[in-house]
């Protein structure tokens, strides 16, 4: 069978790591899950639980923190390669869906399907989420809101060109 990792980064985002653990966790099964928690939190640690945690320090600022935060990520993206055959890496409170317009393929096939052909990043469209106290809650199965204002905006990928996975 076919692996497929997801990686982010978070720092006190619980809500957004709550929705990224749910959805991914559906799709590609919370084992294939990594987090790099920037700081010790221990909501963070239930939240992840049953998934790949690792704790960085967090003592102030760091110059140059975003450059370092992507050769970081970049790093670990390289290390999953030898396990996995893609892998998805972004921010927390970024999730990529696949639209039911284009396709019926679950995310994890479609990811792999595009994955043969080169390694490179999927070009992603997307809106900002916010929810509201009036919006159904995410279905993270689905790979969609239920609430028809964001119903769209959870159509992230219109066509997937590739993942990022490692040269053939």
């Amino acid at each position: 069978m076919a692996k497929v990792a997801a990686l982010t980064m978070v720092y006190k985002d619980h809500w957004f790591l709550r929705k990224w653990m749910d959805y991914y966790g559906a799709h590609l099964g919370r084992e294939n899950l990594f987090i790099l928690s920037h700081g010790r939190d221990p909501e963070i640690e239930e939240i992840t639980r049953g998934a790949n945690l690792s704790v960085l320090p967090r003592s102030g600022p760091i110059p140059a923190f975003d450059r370092k935060k992507a050769d970081l990520l970049n790093a670990f993206i390289e290390v999953l390669h030898d396990c996995y055959q893609a892998v998805i890496a972004g921010d927390v409170d970024e999730l990529i869906a696949v639209d039911p317009a284009v396709t019926a393929a679950p995310l994890k096939a479609v990811i792999m399907a595009r994955s043969r052909h080169r390694a490179a990043a999927i070009n992603c469209f997307a809106w900002e989420l916010r929810p509201t106290a009036r919006d159904a809650p995410f279905d993270p199965t689905r790979g969609s809101c239920n609430s028809a204002r964001m119903r769209c905006a959870c159509r992230f990928i219109a066509s997937p060109r590739s993942a990022f996975s490692r040269s053939a």
